[in-house]
């Protein structure tokens, strides 16, 4: 039951990618990720990553439930949630998926409302009108504007 709804629908629920989105890289920081990823220092490579303050307190602001998707490794994914699990971000789980499982979960599962991915070479990849493709300042943006 949900604000006194007795049916059987889950709430509608939106997918944030958090890669270009909620999490930013520098160049340095890049290159750094990059030789730990190569080293197999997962927890060193999920610290590099940097919150974009403004686009992560919009889509906290959002009216429903929001769901942190990933394609990052699955174990730099781990340290994701272990890091925001530690700083007290409102996000406690970081998925890791792939843009395929992504697009087949979403023709299936009609609570998925939309997806924001910041990367448009993804489109075509999930449901016709089902994306929102926006760079961190429109999401934040239009996020402020209802």
């Amino acid at each position: 039951m949900i604000g006194g709804d007795l049916s059987n629908e889950p709430p509608h629920r939106l997918l944030v990618v958090f890669e270009g989105l909620i999490g930013t890289l520098t160049d340095r920081a890049d290159r750094g990720r990059t030789r730990d990823l190569r080293l197999h220092r997962w927890r060193s490579a999920a610290h590099r990553w940097q919150l974009l303050t403004p686009v992560h307190d919009a889509v906290m602001a959002v009216p429903m439930p929001v769901e942190l998707i990933t394609y990052l490794h699955p174990r730099e994914a781990h340290e994701l949630g272990r890091r925001a699990t530690a700083e007290d971000w409102p996000f406690t789980t970081v998925t890791p998926t792939d843009p395929r499982t992504v697009s087949r979960l979403m023709q299936h599962r009609r609570d998925i409302l939309r997806i924001v991915d910041p990367d448009d070479r993804r489109w075509a990849m999930y449901p016709a009108g089902r994306a929102v493709i926006a760079s961190p300042a429109v999401l934040a943006r239009c996020l402020e504007e209802g």
